[in-house]
């Protein structure tokens, strides 16, 4: 799992104000996924029938992350305790309050060193949002590879690496299962920043299994190498808050409850019922990619401060209220799906789960399409014509052509060109919908970016 650069991530002033944190759980411990022996290959397959069984926490025999001079660990303690590291610091530890209760009980639960809670700071810097050069996303920074056995889904709807629950108790699973995988953990934490893969090689390379003299050697990457030493630094300089300058602070997080919603519920409708602001639940719930809870999941659980718990589900539960809105849009000649999309602000995928008689390719004129409102556009066809007008006027760039190839589309070779494929169209005097021929010359408009 590849982390963000430290110094290099722009982090945003992240709003806590009106929402903190979270639900005691009462749920079953979830069981630790597969690990790879150093020895022969052995794992565990579950069919998706048959629910894993739930394993022992077993407390493991230390527990201590004491940290080892040499190893960099005197300089990240000198850069966290100047004055440009203690405002890395200050931010993350604003920005972990609404979690901080949530993941230490993760901790605790399964028996995990308090100072891993540090590791979120050096992945994101506790932000929901996060996303680096290599994919990773969310507090944790899963991988799309490294979600497998922890229950978090990816869809065109929802990204629940961004859902701070789900992502932190995968996180603290992922953590001890490499924990009882090495029976260590300097290199559990290794193999969360460079992969079990990686440390295992470096382990046959140096015929060593300590942390340290693997880091000694160069035979870990330079980034896993200062990983540890990091989280180590940040741990002990935020225990001794007011040798740095930090305020006390005694105070616990607010729990947070899940409540279960089963249908399509637009959030900014069930904060006005609830008397609850709407930016309290869409901060609360980044994973949601339109502020909607997704259709088709009945597991679907939206995470709401404990104290505005009775008056959501209150709103939830009276049949008087209607908590989402669609637009109804009648088809034209001359409409495509892409700019229907485009202009109301959906996925195609979206129009066509509330439409499972459309044919994207074939409009029909006069049909009515359901498109959920994820935003406040106006008429669409109230632009629409003032948009046909200046794709008329749109002229090609001289000299500026490309050739059809096997398996090419319209909207592929627009995309590949920088335009769009309304436009590459109307420059080429064809429907958007046309099917192109093997082959065939087109021009490009204006404001493309010719591909090479």
């Amino acid at each position: 799992m590849k982390r963000l650069l430290i110094l290099t991530v722009i982090f945003g002033a992240a709003s806590t104000a009106g929402w903190a944190s979270v639900v005691k759980t009462s749920e079953a411990p979830l069981p630790l996924p597969a690990i790879w022996s150093l020895g022969e290959p052995k794992t565990t397959t579950y069919t998706p029938q048959a629910a894993p069984p739930i394993l022992p926490i077993v407390p493991p025999p230390s527990m201590d992350l004491a940290p080892v001079d040499g190893t960099g660990y005197r300089r990240d303690l000198a850069f966290y305790s100047s004055d440009e590291g203690l405002k890395y610091l200050r931010r993350w530890q604003t920005r972990s309050i609404p979690y901080r209760d949530f993941i230490h009980e993760q901790l605790t639960k399964y028996h995990v060193p308090d100072e891993i809670f540090w590791l979120a700071a050096l992945e994101s810097g506790f932000s929901n949002t996060a996303v680096s050069n290599s994919g990773a996303v969310g507090m944790w920074q899963f991988m799309l590879n490294t979600i497998d056995g922890f229950n978090i889904r990816v869809t065109p709807y929802i990204d629940e690496r961004r859902d701070f629950w789900k992502a932190t108790i995968g996180a603290v699973r992922l953590i001890r299962g490499s924990y009882d995988y090495y029976g260590d953990w300097y290199l559990a934490l290794a193999s969360y920043n460079a992969g079990i893969p990686r440390v295992d090689w470096a382990i046959r390379r140096g015929h060593e299994r300590n942390y340290w003299k693997l880091c000694e050697r160069h035979l870990l990457p330079r980034e896993t190498a200062s990983y540890v030493p990091q989280i180590l630094a940040i741990a002990n300089i935020l225990s001794q808050k007011l040798k740095y300058g930090f305020p006390l602070d005694w105070s616990t997080s607010e729990p947070w409850s899940r409540i279960r919603v089963s249908r399509p519920v637009d959030l900014r409708l069930l904060a006005d019922a609830a008397g609850v602001s709407s930016r309290v639940l869409e901060e609360a719930n980044p994973e949601l990619r339109y502020p909607i809870t997704p259709a088709g999941m009945p597991d679907y659980r939206l995470k709401v401060p404990a104290s505005w718990t009775d008056s959501v589900r209150k709103a939830l539960d009276d049949p008087r209220l209607k908590l989402i809105r669609y637009y109804f849009y009648k088809v034209r000649p001359g409409d495509t799906l892409s700019q229907i999309a485009q202009w109301y602000g959906v996925d195609y995928s979206v129009i066509e789960r509330n439409n499972p008689d459309l044919r994207p390719r074939y409009l029909q004129i006069g049909q009515t399409l359901i498109i959920p409102a994820l935003k406040d556009v106006g008429p669409y066809r109230a632009v629409h014509r003032e948009e046909v007008a200046s794709l008329r006027k749109v002229a090609p760039i001289p000299g500026a052509s490309y050739t059809v190839r096997k398996g090419d589309t319209l909207y592929a070779i627009a995309r590949r060109n920088g335009t769009t494929p309304e436009l590459l169209a109307s420059v080429n005097s064809m429907s958007p919908d046309s099917i192109l021929s093997i082959g065939r010359t087109l021009l490009l408009p204006e404001g493309a970016s010719v591909a090479r």
